[in-house]
């Protein structure tokens, strides 16, 4: 039970678990199961030992409720447990109390394990055995007297391992009254800690000299929201300031009412504007951090304590270096700060983040550790109270499809002959076991070949419409999509691969767990036993796939499709075509949900897919605070992008990019919506930098480094979506352009198929839902990189017929057209030296001479 400390009424009520001196609810990690799959474990390991011995005897008693009063220091002190077994004997003999731990030990382990293997255990055991004693809820024989009795039960085979404790136990009264004390001074040390949060919050000013026109509406906006207990929903272009327009009202509200601020992101690039405004509010604690095993300073990331000096002993480590004080005293800690503080101590710098984030006000992060199911912060978040919390979701319309991928696991053939292949070294009778489960899976793979379903037939991969220019009135169009989707089915075209629905799994992946659980436990040991430490372990990773699988198989619903690919390195994969039901869980949880985006058009759409409840939600919608006449969006229709047509576009984009680039010296930003496309282009851009799909994210780092540096002018390629386009800040007037070659449609494909027939027959609306709207979100995500403050100029230049046609054009920001009409370009070349000869200024014009780029102006950058 949690720990209350009432300091005004002087009361204290707690559990037995508290007056631990160390955490003895925490589960190791054990390879290839999730946290939920080790403590199911646990649970199995209890309930088998409870049965048994309520068999051997009527006088065991399980889960036994037990009550202990007292007075600490003029503190009415109520300790409460409840004891895994009793067993109470006739008079005169002892009541047996029984505290059952599962342990993963080798079996020839288990007879040398003593009661000094596990003090914590004992510890427990004996806080027991005091309140039973005392009769706190127990009805003793006469003059029997109290025993202990420390049961482990070893996960690997089941085999137990009793431990006998003796009393006496009356000096477990003075252990009590020196951990309450502990609690007591905590207690008063967080009450102050609180005053000085109230007295920050109350004297918080805006992080920055000015707000720009517009952040007014949203600071007002997202404070109301959060007072009131709402969600908000902020439409707000490039350049408003969204991060210092969410985090200072809700920091504001969170520091006075004793809660927190979670600012979770798509990219790591996006955390550095974030704790850069709160680096500006003095007195407000954050800390950031990125996924574990990018932050892991052991030779080889291998996360357990057996093959990590850094996870070992990380309480002592700690009290004994004073790291927490040191970083928390600088009040924002970024990740560069854990590594290097991590080295220091000697401890886990992801761990290390994780004991900051109890006393931050603020901690930023990715999606992942608030919404994936399996890394989220469960001391957050699992059986706990997050109402006080407020969440801001950076770039919301992102978070839609990551949240799919949170629920689509997939298990492949591949996979299987990986795990086979990595079971050379491991001991032949437990080989043979994992070959075992591998079989099974293969032979469930090969039922579903033979039996699996319904065929489904796919377009193929990379076919798009086959539409001309003139096609603009959307009932139309969609019609003749659907008919040539359905003629080339029809013709019998050649698909890369066959896909099958087949029924829900769910039966064949619950009745693994058993196996897939013990067998984890016992690879687990083999490793330690061997002292080898496996990266990218196969075997792991799949009992992992194995573990998801069935965690997520157990949603069920009409937005989950399961289809199995045939072929050599098919498989099942489980698509998720709406996440809005899992997330709706998350969001309910949060005292205000801050969503804010420059591109949640339609909002409904994202409403629904973030699930965000209706009558919780608020809406605002923000006008650019840039004057129009410093920058200029032109759209060039008489090309076109399609896939059918690119092939033959590519040297003509090219000339369309250099006339761009030529009007005005400086860097230019061009914007694809795949790889395919770019390198089909860059052969005509000589000199141009190119993005790869398969660079490192120190070489992506390096690429936005060049974009930002203005020594010489440069063409940078890359990809709409991408960590270039979306998140990342070029302040000043480091882009004189952008260019968006195409809209960024998905792939026509099977899985982006069976959301389309999802959303049409939930919202009757599939080719917007699955395709139009998260393609259009690329485009105003790119073209929003052009303008970030006031000071800026710049163009943006569409590239493609369809930004002409209704159905895309209505899904531009209002301030990209004039008298409500895009721009369509007649004359390219003439239009741009118009617009430059406005702003006046030479081709050679440097941006490292603006305000912007010294820093004097404070009021940009604000994300």
């Amino acid at each position: 039970m949690a720990v209350k400390v009432d300091l005004e009424s002087r009361r204290v009520t707690l559990g037995v678990s508290d007056l631990v001196s160390e955490p003895v609810g925490a589960v190791g990690r054990v390879g290839g199961l999730s946290v939920w799959a080790r403590m199911e474990l646990g649970r199995e390991a209890h309930v088998t030992h409870q049965r048994a011995r309520a068999g051997e005897s009527g006088r065991y008693a399980r889960e036994v409720t037990v009550r202990y009063a007292t007075e600490v220091d003029g503190f009415a002190v109520t300790v409460q447990g409840r004891i895994d077994g009793v067993l109470v004997g006739a008079d005169g003999d002892p009541v047996v109390v029984e505290e059952i731990k599962s342990v993963v030990q080798r079996p020839e382990s288990l007879p040398g394990l003593g009661l000094e293997t596990y003090p914590h255990y004992v510890e427990q055991l004996r806080l027991y055995c005091f309140l039973v004693s005392r009769s706190a809820g127990v009805s003793l024989p006469a003059a029997g007297g109290v025993r202990g009795r420390l049961v482990l039960v070893n996960l690997v085979d089941g085999a137990r391992r009793e431990l006998e404790l003796t009393g006496p136990f009356d000096d477990v009264a003075g252990l009590i009254a020196d951990r309450v004390r502990l609690l007591i001074r905590q207690a008063e040390f967080e009450r102050k800690r609180q005053r000085e949060r109230e007295t920050t919050a109350a004297g918080l000013a805006f992080p920055y000299p000015q707000m720009r026109p517009h952040q007014d509406q949203m600071v007002a906006a997202v404070a109301r929201a959060v007072e009131a207990g709402r969600h908000v929903m902020v439409l707000a272009p490039s350049g408003v300031g969204k991060t210092a327009g969410a985090l200072y009202p809700a920091l504001r509200w969170a520091m006075k009412a004793g809660g927190r601020v979670f600012f979770v992101t798509a990219k790591n690039t996006q955390h550095e504007q974030a704790l850069e405004t709160v680096r500006r509010m003095p007195g407000v604690r954050a800390v950031s951090w990125r996924a574990r095993e990018t932050m892991c300073i052991n030779t080889v990331y291998a996360c357990r304590e057996e093959f990590c000096p850094y996870l070992q002993m990380m309480a002592a480590k700690l009290e004994r270096t004073g790291v927490v004080r040191q970083l928390e005293a600088g009040g924002v800690v970024a990740t560069e700060d854990l590594v290097a503080a991590g080295r220091v101590a000697g401890v886990c710098p992801f761990d290390l983040g994780m004991v900051l984030a109890e006393q931050a006000d603020c901690v930023v992060c990715d999606y992942n550790y608030v919404f994936d199911p399996q890394v989220y912060l469960r001391q957050f978040f699992l059986d706990a109270d997050y109402s006080d919390s407020v969440l801001i979701v950076d770039e919301a319309h992102n978070l839609v499809e990551r949240a799919r991928a949170y629920y689509s696991p997939r298990l492949t053939r591949a996979q299987l002959r990986e795990a086979v292949s990595a079971l050379g070294s491991v001991e032949r009778s437990l080989a043979r076991e994992i070959r075992r489960l591998v079989e099974e899976v293969h032979e469930f793979f090969e039922r579903l070949e033979r039996d699996g379903g319904d065929e489904y037939s796919q377009v193929p991969e990379k076919w798009e419409d086959d539409f001309g220019e003139e096609e603009t009135l959307w009932s139309d169009w969609e019609r003749r999509w659907r008919d040539a989707m359905s003629r080339r089915a029809a013709g019998g075209a050649r698909w890369a691969q066959r896909y099958r629905l087949v029924e829900s799994p769910r039966g064949f992946f619950e009745g693994l767990r058993p196996v897939v659980n013990r067998l984890a436990v016992r690879y687990a040991l083999e490793k330690i036993a061997r002292g080898q430490a496996v990266e990218d372990d196969s075997v792991e990773a799949f009992f992992g796939t194995l573990t998801q699988m069935a965690a997520v198989l157990a949603w069920e619903g009409e937005e989950f499709a399961y289809v199995y690919e045939g072929g050599p390195d098919g498989g099942l994969h489980v698509v998720c075509m709406d996440a809005s039901r899992m997330l709706a869980e998350r969001m309910a949880g949060f005292r205000s949900v801050v969503a804010m985006s420059a591109t949640l058009e339609p909002v409904e759409f994202y409403r629904q897919m973030l699930g965000l409840e209706e009558s919780r939600t608020d809406m605002v919608r923000l006008a650019s605070p840039f004057p129009s006449e410093r920058r200029r969006i032109l759209v060039v229709g008489s090309v076109w992008t399609t896939y059918a047509r690119r092939a033959g576009s590519y040297e003509r984009i090219a000339e369309i990019i250099r006339t761009v680039t030529k009007a005005r010296a400086g860097n230019y930003l061009a914007l694809f919506p795949s790889y395919e496309f770019l390198n089909g282009v860059a052969p005509f851009l000589p000199g141009a930098l190119c993005q790869r799909g398969d660079m490192s994210a120190e070489e992506r780092e390096q690429l936005v480094a060049a974009l930002r540096r203005t020594d010489e002018p440069k063409l940078v390629l890359a990809v709409q979506g991408g960590a270039l386009a979306e998140g990342v800040d070029y302040a000043g007037e480091v882009l004189a352009g952008v260019i968006v070659v195409s809209p960024a449609l998905p792939q026509v494909g099977w899985e982006r198929e069976l959301m389309r027939g999802y959303f049409e027959r939930r919202y009757g609306r599939g080719f917007e839902y699955a395709y139009l709207y998260p393609g259009m979100a690329r485009v105003v995500q790119s073209v929003g990189r052009l303008i970030r403050s006031e000071r800026d100029r710049g163009v943006a230049v569409l590239i493609c017929g369809r930004f002409l046609q209704r159905q895309y054009s209505a899904l531009m920001p209002a301030d990209w057209s004039k008298n409500g009409e895009v721009l369509i370009s007649k004359d390219l070349r003439k239009e741009l030296a118009e617009f430059w000869a406005l702003q006046g200024g030479s081709e050679t014009y440097n941006p490292a001479n603006s305000q912007e780029a010294d820093g004097t102006h404070d009021a940009t950058n604000q994300g």
